[in-house]
């Protein structure tokens, strides 16, 4: 090998050298934060104060002082309810409370009973008939409010 092929060699060394070195060097690969949500978060219903028999049975007595009567009678009756040119029988009151998530117990109860005219030579216009009730009661306050 010639000197000059020697020395052209290790020129283009010396320079790959000095310009691989003077670059700036790549950047390195960092991932982006992964999205990481917020837990879930349910809200929890408090524990009720009450039974639901309790309950009913303070709505009851809170129906019974304020006498709130339905156009048929009182909404817990079992009683005949409107002797109006009627009479009423197999009266049955069933009554259900449900607590719900805001504190508040919603109170149904249904009087079903069977009618007929007091007065014989009327037509028998309805047999089955009854009517409900809705109250709302705060657990946390012990209110009642007619629905």
């Amino acid at each position: 090998m010639k000197l000059r092929t020697i020395a052209m060699m290790l020129m283009l060394v010396v320079a790959g050298l000095a310009i691989g070195c003077s670059t700036a060097p790549l950047p390195t690969y960092t991932p982006y934060p992964t999205y990481t949500p917020y837990p879930t978060y349910t809200p929890v219903a408090p524990a009720p104060n009450f039974t639901e028999k309790e309950v009913i049975e303070l709505v009851r007595r809170y129906h019974e002082t304020h006498r709130i009567e339905h156009p048929l009678g009182l909404c817990f009756s079992i009683k005949e309810p409107n002797p109006h040119g009627y009479r009423y029988f197999d009266l049955s009151n069933t009554s259900s409370a449900s607590y719900k998530a805001n504190g508040l117990w919603l109170v149904e109860t249904i009087t079903r009973f069977n009618s007929q005219p007091r007065d014989t030579s009327e037509p028998n216009l309805w047999d089955r008939d009854g009517f409900e009730c809705v109250f709302l009661f705060d657990d946390s306050t012990g209110e009642v409010r007619n629905n």
